[in-house]
Formats: C-alpha cells, sequence, structure tokens
C-alpha cells in the first residue's frame, strides 16, 4: 500500500487479518444519512464519534480497539491521515482500562503485530 491508498482499503485488509486470525470483531461504523419516515425527511446520526473501525477481542482476551489509517505520504501526514482528537481521546480511555488501542496504516501492521503476540 502506498499515499494513494483509500482507507476503505486498509479497513478491507484489516478485516481479512482478523478473519484469518479468528478474532472476534465487529466493524464500527459512524457517519448520518438523510431517510424518510412516514412521510417526513430524517438525518439520522450513527456510531459514536471517536470510536475505532474496528473492536475486536485482542491477546489474553483484552478489548482490542483498531483505528485504520491511510499511509502516510513521502513528506509525512495528509489530511485524513492522522487521528481526529476524539479518536485520540477514545483511544487514551481505551488504554487506560486495560485495553489495546491500534492505528494501523495496513492489513500488514496488524498482522506483525498479532504474529509478535498470539501463538500460533
Amino acid at each position: 500500500m502506498n499515499g494513494r491508498t483509500r482507507e476503505s482499503e486498509v479497513v478491507s485488509a484489516v478485516a481479512a487479518v482478523l478473519r484469518r486470525w479468528g478474532l472476534p470483531h465487529f466493524r464500527n461504523n459512524t457517519g448520518a444519512a438523510k431517510a424518510e419516515y412516514k412521510g417526513k425527511a430524517r438525518f439520522i446520526r450513527y456510531g459514536a464519534v471517536g470510536w475505532p473501525d474496528f473492536i475486536a477481542v485482542g491477546p489474553g482476551g483484552k478489548l482490542l480497539g483498531i483505528e485504520a489509517k491511510r499511509p502516510l505520504g513521502p513528506r509525512g501526514g495528509k489530511a485524513g491521515s492522522e487521528p481526529s482528537p476524539e479518536q485520540v481521546a477514545v483511544g487514551l480511555a481505551i488504554e487506560k482500562q486495560g485495553g489495546i488501542y491500534l492505528i494501523v496504516r495496513s492489513g500488514a501492521d496488524l498482522d506483525q503485530w498479532l504474529a509478535e503476540r498470539m501463538k500460533a
């Protein structure tokens, strides 16, 4: 993956790694959508702002929060490649309670991290 990699490609690669390792997980989507209900337009928000892209059960049964980000460009970060202040705050809260918070820029990043900590 290079600087042109979309975040959605990183998300797909992370999901594949989690499946391959057999770790229970779910994809945590956040966003908003316009919908109609009983003839009225509604604006619906879903997900909690700042929470990682994936919530998984990691090594030792710990909560594992995984934030997928695009790879950094050749001269460092670009818009969207760094965590938001809300993501940083949630990551710190997860770690404070004994969980693990990772920012990964490829499926290989996560695969390597897991290989170093999980028994084959």
